[in-house]
């Protein structure tokens, strides 16, 4: 059995299930018992950060690494397309993800857990965020999802960046970021309403609301 330790509230652990997901694998997910900082995780991992992957003796940290490492192990259905020179393309557009278009994000997420938020950080991180989609855009292929007509990595790593784009940064108008371009605005309609995209979304969306709320307990308490 795998187990992967991780939240559908993290966009890094929502990428992996996502992966393994669609390849119907058997797994476990789990929260760290103890927490991300206790003895018996940081065995495992020692950057105490989800997810982490487990299969029989093979332990993986970091949700790329792991995506590629299921894709490997485990090649169908696939998650590359078939040519290197397409196989790159799609690994590209998930390395453009990671470096520019999260990072805005992030910015975001951090103004929305602040009680005095800046307006001109949120400006900025939008303005960021539009560039990085125009760089996005610029490799990614025609569709209908990001690469193809095929689901990729490339689209398990857009997937939980643009679900934390819109549902919880909603009052920051964070989602000019995804309609900044035609391409990005189809592609996230499109993967809402995808059979298998639409109730991944779905799974972030009760994970997410399930978080606000111990976050809003514990804020009380």
């Amino acid at each position: 059995m795998i187990t992967i330790y991780g939240s559908m509230a993290s966009p890094w652990a929502a990428r992996a299930v996502m992966a393994a997901k669609y390849k119907g694998l058997a797994f476990d997910m789990k929260l760290p018992d103890g927490g991300l900082k206790s003895d018996a995780y940081l065995a495992l991992n020692p950057m105490g950060k989800i997810p982490t992957l487990v299969d029989g003796e093979i332990t993986l940290p970091e949700s790329d690494i792991i995506c590629q490492y299921l894709e490997d192990r485990y090649p169908e259905p696939a998650l590359l397309p078939a040519t290197a020179t397409e196989r790159n393309q799609v690994r590209l557009l998930s390395r453009i993800v990671d470096l520019y278009v999260w990072p805005p994000v992030s910015a975001m997420l951090r103004q929305m857990l602040t009680k005095n938020t800046d307006e001109a950080k949120i400006e900025a991180a939008i303005a960021e965020g539009c560039q990085a989609i125009e760089h996005l855009v610029h490799f990614m292929g025609p569709g209908p999802y990001a690469w193809s007509e095929n689901l990729t990595l490339a689209d398990c790593a857009l997937l939980p960046t643009f679900f934390f784009l819109d549902a919880p940064l909603e009052n920051m108008n964070a989602v000019r970021i995804i309609d900044s371009t035609p391409r990005t605005a189809d592609w996230w309609a499109y993967i809402r309403q995808d059979a298998f995209g639409g109730p991944i979304v779905e799974e972030c969306a009760v994970a997410l609301e399930a978080f606000r709320k111990r976050f809003a307990n514990r804020q009380s308490g």
